[in-house]
């Protein structure tokens, strides 16, 4: 296929397109680089559950993190579970008490590993201050629609989808530098807490950004196939 004129490649990210070009053998033609993201122009969002919406609601500012396993790069937690509950943990020493957690953790089957990350919450005495969204739930843009702040401090990424949804919604986004990241995302150095605290008190005072479905890698991606479909005309 890499010696074939007639494939069309396309990478979901920057990284993608690296390492595909990283092969013994170079792709003889284009690699496109387009988002795994399509814009839902949807106005119908589906309600949160009761128990998580009255926990935003009694919190002025609140944090969204999103972890779908314990996946580990090179050793290393990818998702960054514990750097979310030690800044969340700093919040609340330092009287940021009007700040609530939402920590999604999708997955469900490592049973151990919850266990580890709730005893770890416990020793930085902010357990019982989070809110465990343990599963996956249907309505996650509903969720970034009534937060502030959404945090990815990933050890490594490609291009997330759940930022572009998070952007999509207004939502103030604040990612680690480990990769390239989407115009409007605040990016701070990985493994600099100090950077990551600074941003996050900063963003609290943002107010959520007017937008509009951003199309652009859509369109982009139906070229391409408009393309393929009518040249095989």
């Amino acid at each position: 296929m890499l010696r074939s004129k007639d494939v069309t490649w396309i990478a979901v990210s920057a990284e993608g397109k690296e390492q595909l070009l990283s092969l013994p053998i170079n792709p003889l033609s284009n690699v496109h680089v387009i988002p795994a993201y399509i814009p839902v122009v949807e106005e119908c969002f589906i309600p949160l559950a009761s128990e998580m919406q009255s926990y935003i609601n009694t919190h002025k500012y609140n944090i969204a993190f999103y972890g779908h396993s314990f996946m580990l790069n090179e050793g290393t937690d990818i998702y960054g579970f514990q750097t979310i509950i030690d800044i969340y943990s700093r919040l609340l020493k330092n009287s940021y008490n009007n700040v609530g957690l939402v920590l999604c953790l999708s997955d469900t089957h490592d049973t151990e590993k919850i266990q580890e990350l709730r005893e770890y919450a416990k020793n930085k005495n902010v357990d019982d201050c989070i809110y465990w969204q343990i599963g996956a739930i249907n309505n996650i843009r509903t969720l970034w629609k009534s937060v502030d702040v959404y945090v990815r401090p990933t050890s490594t990424d490609g291009d997330s989808v759940a930022v572009r949804e998070a952007l999509d919604e207004g939502l103030s986004v604040i990612a680690s530098d480990v990769c390239d990241r989407p115009k409007g995302v605040v990016v701070y150095k990985y493994g600099n807490e100090d950077d990551l605290y600074a941003k996050l008190v900063l963003c609290f005072n943002n107010y959520r950004k007017k937008t509009k479905p951003n199309y652009d890698y859509y369109n982009y991606m139906k070229d391409i196939y408009d393309n393929l479909l009518f040249s095989n005309l």
